[in-house]
């Protein structure tokens, strides 16, 4: 151990990555744990540099230790990482400890690398220990399951389908807004948890739904599959076809179960009625057999009356009538209902038994009878129908002698045919309206009947198909292979089902045909029914699943843990790419092989014993760890997990997924000593440290809880310590944590807490955490509570110091309304001032011009000097007012910001002052178009270039005006080549009223720089003078980027 290391391990022997004493690690010991860790360990300063770092820091990131010690490492952290680390440093810098925080670390090559890290800070010794894991396997992994699971959401999207997502660890369920849209909801108004969908279940579904969903979860079916009635938001139910299936963790624990939401109700409308025109159908067809059968009776009855005529006739009667129209003979059982005596009617005639107006059409077909011209009508006599059929009766000579009608009750088949009709209506109607296409033809191939969606996809009516065959509507290649269908369909006598290829203008459709025959009463086929069904997006859904079954196997193959597989020989059949890097073995050596056991399991008895192990166990077990030797000869730890009893794949018998925890085991028994250690650490930080119980009853406290309350174990395990927390926050501190134990979330508090040796409360800020189990349940509050008296009273100074601030601003406000209503009058009195002084004054100049030019040639040259002088004073009197109120006004007169181009103003300066012709001036600007007051730039720019030109003991002097962005501000300057100003005047120009020259050689008021020193103070720049006497001068001020007051009016 070098001497650095030994003094250092010296300085901060409280690490948590070293022993506190002898007697547990030595200290090479503990150099030499450090410097081997495969984690990245780190003592890091507040300072935000690395003090010291083990080698896995320059594996991992591929820095030299000099770089990694001597950089920031807010250096390496990733820019979109760096707020966020920043803000944990802040908390670090609390005291408050970093138990799992993740950011990328910038490597050489440009590519980040994403580290876990877990932080201990040492506020006192201003220093961190650090422990980071290197994810960025894991992270690149979750992306493309994101993507992945994003491409998948998409998809479904597209199918019109809704999408729910339910978290078997939390238990909420997000559902799409295409689900809740489905039944009738707004984004809002369905929240996130499973009772969501269970309250919306059909009553009696949800038992069988809910048996369902538990079969699944319980791995008895591959995937959930239910059709049931969900109610809509009206109140309405709607049939929905939910699909799903669960998904697993790398451990194999159910996490996650997803599904898509169909509304399938206008099938299952369809199918109802269906189902019941069929049986409606059935139902007029026996009562039709019933009915054919009972009149073929009736004819046989009939025939043996024609021959006995003495038999009765049901529902029916025989008269015979001679030319005179009486009846002879009569007999039958329907005279008698009908009001008829038969022994009475013999001798009567038609008119004398029948009402008139039944006369008026039997008496027509009795004579018809009798002229030798069979008939039948229908009549309705009583509220019945009868049908009549009058023939002649012929005598031995063949001549006619009488008449006889047979007289038929036909009421129940007129009623049955008119029930027919209306069900063969419906049927149509129901036909018509079903999705699929429908279509019946003969034997030969004849169409017999089409179905609405047959004429609309083939662009024929019903009444222009029967008679018509395939190859009259399709091409011959399509009505081929639908008339060898339809042999095959005779041929086997059975439904077949068929996939057809029908062309469309629109293009190729696929259907889905189901084809069987129809047979009459004895069992004959005399036609052929089709239904077929559009599979088309089905079909195109086959294709796509296929390619994501092959993807699907790329990516097992690629998975960044082992996969592989066993037929019934025992022969491996999968082997992907983590099993040859792990083992070392690669496909060609194992697929198809067994042998492979002997080699990863040399010792036999271990092998055996394994084996054994197995057999019982069954293929249905989790992280079981296998010892295996690679190919090179290494030992590597497996942890397997097997669950092809749950979901067993064709020619897989068995099949598992390995993890090398080889490394995590070497690290498990590191993070045992480091728990230790930590441990040790809260034993001796002054804060409150404890766990508790699910329910909140404490199971562990550190010594400084015990030394502060003067409390004792045996007072406090099981049980709480609210006792200790001030009576007036007791009710505050119990109502969070029933609230916080009732969401299962964190809760911060602050509360005063009793000290035990003189009573008195300190105020602290104590913070407990949840700890779940896999099943997502509570197991443990971790917390810690922090002594903040001595801020908690600062803070209440200083909300004593914010009430008396406000109060001065109120005054503050009362001060400036009234210095604004004063400099309200100050502009009153300003404006009358100028004006009653610049009226006498422009009297006076235009005075002496009428006086000049009245005595023109009269005035001498004294006298013609004086006025040109008293024109001067006047001019420069009038000059001097305006400069006075331009400078009364700056700071006070309202102008807002607005878009300033430098260059467009310097010439317009350059326009409003008319230097002489010789006069050159150069610009170079380099700031861009700025937010400026644009008058008082002007005003600024204006003055500085014509106190240049006007001072100029030059007629062919040269300006430079320069513009440039220094960062923060921009700069303007000023530079011109004359005579220049001594510094002891430096300051003196800059005085309202002050000049250099007496003020009969100069025409300057004394106002302009003052004006420009005051307009810039105003606005928040600076202005300076550089000159000496003979070199020129220049003036450079700057000028804020943003205004003062950007959002109001300046004053």
């Amino acid at each position: 151990m070098q001497a650095s290391d030994q003094n250092f391990l010296n300085n901060h022997h409280y690490c948590p990555c070293y022993a506190e004493d002898a007697g547990t690690i030595s200290a090479g010991e503990a150099i030499d744990l450090f410097n081997l860790a495969g984690s990245l360990l780190s003592v890091v300063g507040l300072d935000g540099y690395f003090k010291r770092i083990n080698p896995a820091f320059e594996k991992v990131l591929g820095y030299d230790r000099a770089t990694l010690l001597n950089t920031p490492f807010m250096d390496f952290v990733h820019p979109d990482d760096r707020a966020k680390t920043g803000a944990e440093m802040e908390k670090l810098q609390t005291g408050q400890p970093t138990l799992y925080f993740e950011n990328r670390y910038r490597c050489p090559d440009g590519i980040y690398k994403w580290l876990a890290w877990t932080v201990t800070p040492i506020v006192r010794s201003r220093l961190m220990y650090a422990v980071a894991q290197d994810i960025s396997d894991r992270k690149a992994l979750e992306t493309s399951a994101r993507q992945h699971q994003e491409r998948l959401q998409f998809a479904l999207q597209g199918s019109n389908d809704g999408i729910w997502d339910w978290n078997l660890l939390t238990d909420q369920v997000y559902f799409s807004p295409r689900w809740k849209s489905m039944l009738g909801f707004a984004e809002d108004e369905i929240g996130d948890n499973l009772e969501e969908w269970s309250a919306r279940v059909h009553p009696d579904d949800l038992e069988r739904v809910l048996t369902t969903v538990r079969d699944h979860l319980a791995g008895e079916t591959p995937f959930y599959v239910s059709e049931h009635r969900a109610r809509c938001k009206d109140g309405t139910y709607k049939w929905i076809l939910d699909r799903g299936r669960v998904l697993y963790d790398a451990t194999g624990r159910a996490i996650r179960m997803v599904g898509t939401h169909t509304d399938i109700s206008d099938r299952k409308e369809l199918e109802q009625q269906l189902k019941t025109a069929r049986a409606e159908l059935e139902r007029r067809v026996q009562e039709r057999t019933e009915q054919l059968q009972e009149t073929n009776a009736i004819l046989a009855e009939r025939e043996t009356l024609y021959r006995t005529l003495a038999r009765h006739i049901p529902n029916g009667s025989v008269v015979l009538f001679d030319r005179d129209l009486r009846y002879f003979l009569c007999e039958g059982e329907e005279l008698k209902p009908c009001g008829l005596d038969p022994e009475e009617m013999v001798g009567k005639s038609l008119a004398e038994v029948f009402p008139e107006e039944v006369c008026r059409t039997l008496e027509p077909q009795y004579r018809d009878a009798l002229d030798g011209l069979p008939s039948e009508r229908e009549i309705f006599y009583r509220g019945q129908m009868y049908e009549t059929r009058a023939v002649p009766v012929r005598d031995e000579r063949g001549e006619i002698f009488a008449g006889m009608v047979l007289t038929q009750n036909i009421t129940g088949r007129k009623m049955i045919e008119l029930e027919l009709q209306e069900s063969e209506r419906r049927t149509r109607s129901i036909l018509d309206r079903s999705e699929a296409v429908i279509y019946l033809k003969d034997l030969q191939g004849r169409y017999l009947f089409v179905n609405r969606q047959y004429e609309k996809l083939c662009g024929i009516t019903n009444e222009e198909i029967p008679g018509r065959t395939d190859y009259d509507i399709f091409p011959a290649t399509v009505a081929d292979r639908f008339v060898e269908n339809d042999r095959e369909v005779i041929a086997k006598g059975t439904a077949c089902r068929f996939e057809e290829i029908i062309p469309l203008p629109e293009g190729a459709r696929t259907y889905l045909a189901i084809k069987f025959l129809l047979t009459d009463n004895n069992g004959r086929p005399y036609a052929i029914c089709g239904i077929s069904t559009d599979i088309t997006e089905r079909k195109q859904a086959e294709e796509i699943l296929r390619g994501n079954e092959q993807r699907l196997r790329e990516i097992i193959e690629r998975m960044p843990v082992l996969i592989n597989a066993l037929d019934e020989r025992g022969n491996f059949v999968m082997w992907n790419d983590e099993c040859e890097r792990v083992t070392g073995y690669t496909r060609d050596e194992v697929i198809g092989r067994s042998e492979l056991f002997d080699k990863l399991y040399p010792d036999p008895e271990y092998l055996r014993e394994k084996l054994h192990e197995w057999r019982d166990r069954g293929d249905n077990y989790r992280d079981w760890e296998w010892k295996i030797v690679c190919k090179d000869g290494a030992t590597k730890t497996i942890a397997w997990s097997n669950i092809s009893a749950d979901y067993p794949i064709a020619g897989w018998a068995s099949w598992g997924i390995g993890v090398d925890v080889t490394e995590r085991e070497r690290t498990a028994a590191i993070l045992r000593r480091s728990e230790e250690k930590y441990r040790e650490l809260s034993e001796a930080i002054e804060q409150f440290i404890w766990i508790s119980g699910p329910d909140g009853s404490i199971d562990y406290c550190n010594r400084y809880f015990y030394t502060y309350t003067g409390l004792t174990p045996e007072r406090i395990l099981g049980g709480t310590a609210i006792e200790t927390v001030h009576p007036a926050e007791r009710d505050r501190v119990i109502e969070g944590w029933n609230r916080a134990r009732d969401r299962r979330e964190p809760y911060e508090f602050e509360y005063r807490c009793r000290r035990g040796s003189d009573g008195t409360y300190r105020w602290f800020l104590g913070r407990v955490n949840p700890t779940f189990d896999d099943g997502g349940r509570i197991v443990r509050w971790l917390g810690r509570a922090i002594d903040v008296d001595d801020r908690k009273r600062a803070e209440m100074r200083l909300q004593k110091q914010t009430l008396e601030l406000e109060r001065l601003n109120t005054a503050l406000q009362n001060a400036a309304e009234e210095l604004t209503r004063r400099n309200q009058e100050l502009d009153r009195f300003a404006y009358v001032v100028s004006h009653d002084l610049k009226a006498p004054l422009r009297a006076i100049a235009n005075l002496s011009e009428w006086i000049e030019e009245d005595l023109t040639g009269e005035l001498s040259a004294d006298t013609r000097r004086n006025l040109d002088l008293l024109r001067g004073r006047v001019y420069r009197l009038d000059a001097m007012i305006d400069g006075l109120l331009a400078y009364s006004r700056v700071g006070r007169i309202k102008t807002r910001p607005e878009t300033v181009d430098i260059r467009r103003l310097i010439t317009e300066v350059l326009d409003s002052l008319d230097p002489p012709a010789a006069f050159t001036l150069d610009t170079r600007v380099d700031v861009p178009p700025l937010q400026a007051r644009r008058l008082l730039l002007f005003q600024v720019l204006s003055n500085l270039i014509d106190n240049a030109i006007k001072h100029h003991h030059r007629s062919d002097g040269h300006i430079e005006v320069v513009a440039i962005d220094t960062g923060e501000e921009y700069e303007f300057s000023v530079r011109d080549d004359g005579p220049g100003i001594s510094p002891e005047f430096h300051e003196k120009i800059f005085e309202i009223f002050q000049v250099l020259k007496p003020r009969d050689k100069s025409e300057s008021t004394g106002i302009g720089l003052s004006l420009v020193k005051k307009i810039i103070d105003t606005e928040g720049g600076h202005l300076s003078i550089d000159s000496r006497e003979g070199e020129g001068t220049t003036f450079t001020f700057t000028w804020p980027k943003a205004p003062l007051f950007p959002d109001t009016d300046a004053r």
